[in-house]
């Protein structure tokens, strides 16, 4: 999809982000008429989706801790809580706000924990 008409002799500049698993990655690209060129790469393999999984790991374990919910450490649980991060971060993706499922993690609480857009860029 075009989001500028390009003039012609325009340059247009473009910055590509991909965060992988384990990776992050920006690309500079230059664009005149047909012409694809690229002016700058730069990444890293210290960060990634994982990491902010991690995070949202971290996050989550401490707010069980303040509303004083028993949450397991077997790696069965820890397992449900990653899985249910990875939903909420892919939620929080192209939306405003998630509901963290706790019944997701623990099977006795049908409770569930909002975190905002805001609330997950300053933890991440």
């Amino acid at each position: 999809k075009q989001l500028h008409q390009q003039e012609e002799g325009e340059e247009q500049s473009i910055v590509v982000f991909n965060m992988g698993a384990g990776n992050v990655e920006a690309s500079l690209l230059v664009v005149d008429s047909e012409v694809y060129e690229v002016r700058g790469l730069a990444g890293s393999s210290e960060c990634g989706g994982q990491d902010i999984t991690d995070t949202l790991v971290s996050h989550f374990l401490q707010e069980f801790k303040k509303l004083n919910i028993s949450c397991p450490t077997d790696s069965k649980t820890l397992l449900k809580l990653r899985t249910e991060c990875e939903r909420v971060k892919k939620v929080l993706s192209t939306t405003l706000n998630a509901n963290f499922q706790l019944e997701s993690v623990i099977n006795e609480s049908s409770d569930s924990i909002t975190i905002t857009r805001t609330m997950f860029d300053e933890i991440c």
